[in-house]
């Protein structure tokens, strides 16, 4: 990289880096209730991923471009998810957000971050800060009246929000000086927001950082120094026995506030008869309604899973499974590569928090995780040119 220094005029990759990022990172709330805002936010966002393969495509060496093991494992997921749910479903008339926005996220983070890395960076800070300030003061009352819904969307998302916000201010406090204030600021809206917020993991995450913050400053931080690869083995040992005690085995109810983790022993058993029908393949993206006693009531069903497991087996059955945590693999082997302690605790912590999240929540329907994962391919190239 040959100019490593923050540029402090705005130009066109700023305003690129805006237009792309802002539909990604929509605040979903008044989607729940507006079509026409749905509609403009949906339009924008396809224009965004239009304008990521224009660019990539005008001005990418593809000739030179090298398709390694990482490569591959990286879009093994994304093209056997489309590949599964067209030879499946027969068609793509949903979903596309996540067989098509995602994975060019991905391209426009990857292939900028090496040479604009301060502006993406700046421009995810701001996004973030007026997305929370808008949550937090102007809308806060605004969405009373609806359940589980605020304005950044249903209530689940707001720990993958609160831990790539984090992320973000923590990296950009510790890249460029300018930006302390408002790095500082966008951690503690954050961290308020997640407190604040209608959701058992949103607080458990913010609980979660705060405590491994506090743990590296009294320098007792090895722990969260280990290969990456072990924490993604733990997160899907993890959440595979939680599904287990859930629904299988309640001996360990006794020990659990809630059994049902909040109604989701429903959701899974539902989902769980229906990979058993079809557990090779799946049902491909957005293929199968789960349905529980109360969709009875408020009809129709819904495709959320609430465990990333889970959600990879009704979308592409172990097939998808195993290229999701291949993927997985692949994205945290980035963070060994890290030399500075502060980098590699930041990113082994949020990764925890982030296969935590994945225990009760599906990932893969929002971009957010792949915000983090697209960052973490290009941060050790960023530490070795700061250094």
């Amino acid at each position: 990289m040959k100019n490593n220094r923050p540029a402090t005029k705005y130009g066109f990759i700023d305003i690129l880096s805006y237009f792309i990022l802002i539909p990604f990172l929509y605040p979903r709330g008044f989607a729940e209730i507006s079509t026409t805002y749905k509609l403009f936010f949906t339009i924008w966002l396809w224009a965004a991923v239009a304008i990521i393969w224009i660019q990539y495509l005008l001005y990418a060496n593809i000739m030179r471009s090298k398709i390694n093991r990482r490569g591959f494992a990286l879009t093994l997921y994304f093209v056997l998810s489309i590949l599964l749910t067209i030879i499946i479903r027969g068609n793509l008339s949903s979903g596309l957000q996540q067989m098509l926005a995602a994975p060019s996220l991905c391209v426009f983070i990857i292939y900028n971050f090496d040479k604009y890395w301060h502006k993406i960076l700046g421009a995810l800070l701001n996004i973030f800060i007026m997305l929370l300030f808008l949550n937090g003061v102007v809308f806060k009352g605004y969405f009373v009246e609806y359940t589980h819904v605020i304005f950044l969307g249903h209530v689940q998302v707001v720990s993958q929000i609160g831990m790539v916000a984090i992320f973000v201010a923590l990296l950009n406090y510790m890249l460029i000086k300018r930006r302390k204030f408002k790095s500082v600021l966008l951690l503690i809206m954050s961290i308020l927001t997640m407190f604040s917020t209608d959701a058992t993991s949103a607080v458990l995450v913010s609980i979660i950082l705060i405590v491994i913050g506090i743990v590296y400053k009294w320098r007792l931080y090895h722990i969260f120094c280990l290969k990456s690869k072990w924490y993604v083995v733990f997160g899907f040992l993890m959440s595979i026995s939680v599904i287990y005690i859930a629904t299988v085995n309640n001996n360990y109810s006794v020990f659990i506030s809630d059994p049902t983790f909040s109604g989701r022993r429903f959701v899974w058993l539902n989902a769980i008869s229906h990979i058993t029908s079809r557990p090779i393949f799946g049902f491909g993206i957005d293929g199968v309604l789960i349905t529980t006693f109360w969709t009875q009531w408020s009809g129709g069903g819904f495709n959320y899973a609430h465990n990333q497991i889970i959600q990879n087996l009704l979308d592409g059955g172990i097939v998808l499974c195993a290229a999701f945590w291949t993927m997985m693999f692949t994205y945290a082997s980035y963070i060994d590569n890290l030399k500075h302690l502060r980098y590699k605790v930041l990113s082994n912590a949020i990764l925890i928090v982030l296969l935590i999240v994945m225990i009760f929540d599906s990932t893969t329907l929002y971009c957010y995780m792949f915000i983090f994962l697209a960052i973490l391919v290009k941060l050790p190239n960023i530490e070795n040119d700061r250094s």
